[in-house]
């Protein structure tokens, strides 16, 4: 199956909640659905506070995964610095590198923004979050904490 990214959009927000739900369910489980529903807000709000990528089916331009991320400054890069806050692809569609073009996406964003850098943190708990994360070409810190400076 081919995918393609885009901006999330208003009318996202349903396949977006059961994505998030699927990708950590603790709010759901919890009964904390202003969680999600306050980062749909941010998402969708216009603002400058955080930024949403959709993962779509070409088949049927079904949502199948997200990428959300931030401008935040940073002292190591002595400016702005892009960090992705949270990304998820839907089980059935992973190995197909719907998680890359993501990654490349927010990339493309970053180098728009003038940034110097992109960071994240992999769960170590999640073996296929860090596998994914592992096989990007950057510099890694504290076994959690990925840097991959744009040069």
């Amino acid at each position: 199956m081919t995918v393609i990214v885009d901006n999330l959009k208003l009318n996202d927000k349903e396949e977006w909640l059961k994505l998030w739900h699927q990708a950590d369910g603790w709010s759901l489980k919890h009964n904390r659905l202003d969680i999600p529903e306050a980062t749909w807000t941010k998402i969708t709000s216009g603002g400058n506070q955080l930024f949403g990528l959709g993962l779509r089916s070409n088949d049927n331009n079904r949502l199948v995964g997200y990428v959300l991320y931030r401008f935040n400054f940073c002292v190591k890069a002595g400016g702005d610095e892009c960090f992705i806050c949270d990304l998820f692809v839907d089980p059935s569609f992973r190995r197909q590198g719907g998680g890359t073009q993501l990654m490349q996406a927010v990339e493309q964003q970053a180098r728009k923004a003038k940034v110097e850098r992109i960071s994240w943190i992999a769960n170590s708990k999640r073996p296929e979050s860090v596998s994914f994360y592992s096989s990007i070409p950057c510099e890694k810190k504290d076994h959690e904490l990925y840097v991959h400076w744009l040069r």
